[in-house]
This record gives structure tokens, C-alpha cells and sequence, in this order.
């Protein structure tokens, strides 16, 4: 063989060599990125599952946390004639009156919105809630509230589960005229998150006679 076809030969096999190697390396990625995809997937559906089923914490207005134990006197006090309710939240956040209720909010994004609910057959708190939450014999993510006490009065609470920002939780309660109230909170960051649940800590219902 003349010195140029070993040197043709030399380079075919080369070739073939990389080429062989190349294809190992692309195989080896393609079984990595598939795998790296799945247990992406797992994860969410691991964390969407988590957050259908996780347990709530019962809240209280008589929690002995330290989020709850937060002076509020100087908070400025909202008090409503046509809904019959109160509540204090801090100097720098505004009020926003809406159609079913209000909105109270900062200029960082943070919301406590508090509105009142649809309840056309003035079913009790109970029979409402089992109702509003039961689409086509499903319960829906609402479902998995926990009942639980807001100053005494019995209420539905779910959390979200969210690290801010976004939607904290949602509490359910009712007036002695059956009127259903949804109080919703967004926080924007955790120091807001601490704010929201001492705003619903001081969320009442109050007679008419004495606002």
C-alpha cells in the first residue's frame, strides 16, 4: 500500500472515529435532557398534588403567634354601614370602594379585598360553602379549605402555600343574615405576608346600631 492510501485510510478511520463519538455524546444528551424533563415534571406534578391536599393551618384571632401579637391601635379603623363589618389595617395603605364590598391595598401590590359572595337560597355557611365548591359531583382546589373559627364567628380558610408574590389565602365566613363574605389577600413580599393575616385578625362583623 503506497504512503498516500495509508494516509487515506488513516484519515477514513479517524473520521468514522469522531463521527462515532459524536453520536455516543448526542445519545448520552438526549437520555439526559429526557430525564432531567421528567423529573421536572414529576416535581410539578408533585407540588400541584401538594397543593390540593395540604393541610391548612386553622386560624385564630387568639393565635399565640408573634404575626398576630402586632400593636394595631394605631392603624387607621374602616368600619361599613351597608355590610355591616370593620376593619383596621395600617396608615399607608388606601381603601378602594367596589360594587360587592372593598379593597384595601399598598403601593407595593399587596391586596385584602373583601367581598361579598353570591347566596341567592340564604344557605348557611355550611351548606353554601359544600355547594359553591362541588362542580359537576367534583370538588374543586376550594374544597380542601378548612373549617376553622375568624373571632369567633365559623369560617372556611385556605392557603395558598405561595411564597410572595402571590394570592395568600381566602376565608369564607357569614353574617347572622346569611350573607356570605370572601376575604381575599395577595401579598406582594413576607413582610406584607406578617401585615395580611393580622388585617384579617381584626376583620369583624358589627350592629348596625354601633357603627
Amino acid at each position: 500500500m503506497s504512503t498516500a492510501s495509508r494516509v487515506e485510510s488513516i484519515f477514513v478511520a479517524a473520521v468514522i472515529l469522531i463521527l462515532t463519538i459524536i453520536n455516543v455524546v448526542d445519545l448520552s444528551l438526549i437520555a439526559a435532557f429526557k430525564t432531567a424533563n421528567q423529573k421536572l415534571a414529576d416535581s410539578v406534578l408533585l407540588e400541584n398534588k401538594s397543593f390540593e391536599t395540604r393541610p391548612t393551618g386553622i386560624f385564630s384571632g387568639a393565635s399565640s403567634s408573634t404575626q398576630l401579637s402586632a400593636d394595631t391601635s394605631g392603624w387607621k379603623i374602616y368600619t361599613d354601614k351597608a355590610y355591616g363589618f370593620g376593619v383596621r389595617f395600617p396608615r399607608d395603605w388606601q381603601v378602594k370602594i367596589v360594587p360587592s364590598g372593598i379593597e384595601l391595598n399598598n403601593s407595593q401590590g399587596s391586596e385584602f379585598a373583601i367581598l361579598q359572595s353570591r347566596n341567592e337560597k340564604i344557605l348557611t355557611l355550611d351548606d353554601w360553602f359544600h355547594e359553591s365548591t362541588v362542580i359537576g359531583g367534583r370538588p374543586t382546589a376550594k374544597a380542601s379549605a378548612q373549617s376553622t373559627r375568624l373571632n369567633g364567628r365559623p369560617a372556611y380558610k385556605l392557603d395558598s402555600g405561595l411564597e410572595p408574590p402571590n394570592p395568600l389565602f381566602e376565608v369564607f365566613v357569614a353574617d347572622d343574615q346569611r350573607r356570605i363574605f370572601a376575604l381575599d389577600a395577595t401579598s406582594a413580599n413576607s413582610t406584607d405576608t406578617i401585615i395580611l393575616t393580622i388585617i384579617l385578625s381584626t376583620f369583624k362583623f358589627i350592629p348596625l346600631e354601633k357603627i
